[in-house]
């Protein structure tokens, strides 16, 4: 039976998180802080402080104790993870109005976008022959390319490896779920799975990889940070 994993999912309030900046960014990590000192735009900042307080919320909630007691640091492709923490691993990400983050037991990793493909140029540069058809064929194109982007990203951010990687070069098998990469000039099963949802009536779509499990994703919408 599939496992179940939540994914914590918050609207940024800009001008309450701006105007209690000086208080919020007290109970976000040292490294969300030193992070936060590099931003200048109150926009980016409050952003960014926004997804330190979903991780916090998302830490208690998962794994109990206060946040205090988790330290993060940045891994060596610059991936953060808990550094004083066995048997977690967390992602967050942020587009728009929207940040979301999440906890598992296993390498996870976590895109959420809003953003359209104008003329779908990105979709003919980057997206695989199958990822293409996904898109021209679909419905609603612009919906199932932000369903596409963000199923890479979140393969990508689960592995670590970052755009550095041909986005050409992988995809999501529709029948499995497990994501296929290409090797030897054919595309074989790397062992890691995604799922995406794209609610009705939203403008996000948001996708979550694993490695090792096939899952389904519980949304936890979080209204106060």
């Amino acid at each position: 039976m599939p496992e179940r994993i939540n994914v914590y999912l918050t609207r940024i309030d800009r001008d309450s998180i701006i105007s209690n900046e000086d208080k919020l960014i007290e109970k976000v990590s040292d490294w969300r802080k030193e992070k936060l000192s590099r931003l200048k735009n109150p926009s980016v900042r409050a952003e960014s402080l926004s997804a330190g307080l979903l991780l916090r919320y998302a830490i208690v909630h998962e794994l109990g104790g206060e946040f205090g007691e988790y330290d993060i640091e940045a891994g060596p492709q610059g991936k953060p993870h808990f550094k004083n923490i066995e048997g977690a691993e967390f992602n967050i990400s942020h587009s728009g109005d929207f940040v979301a983050a999440v906890i598992s037991r296993y390498p996870v990793g976590i895109d959420i976008e809003v953003k359209s493909d104008t003329k779908f140029r990105v979709t003919k540069r980057m997206f695989s022959e199958q990822e293409q058809k996904r898109v021209f064929e679909s419905d609603d194109p612009d919906r199932e390319f932000r369903a596409v982007w963000t199923e890479k990203e979140a393969y990508l951010k689960c592995t670590g490896e970052g755009i550095s990687v041909a986005l050409k070069s992988f995809y999501k098998h529709m029948e499995t779920s497990e994501i296929m990469r290409e090797t030897d000039r054919e595309f074989k099963g790397t062992g890691c799975y995604v799922t995406t949802l794209k609610p009705e009536g939203e403008d996000y779509c948001l996708s979550v990889c694993s490695k090792d499990i096939k899952f389904t994703l519980d949304i936890i919408n979080v209204n106060e940070l």
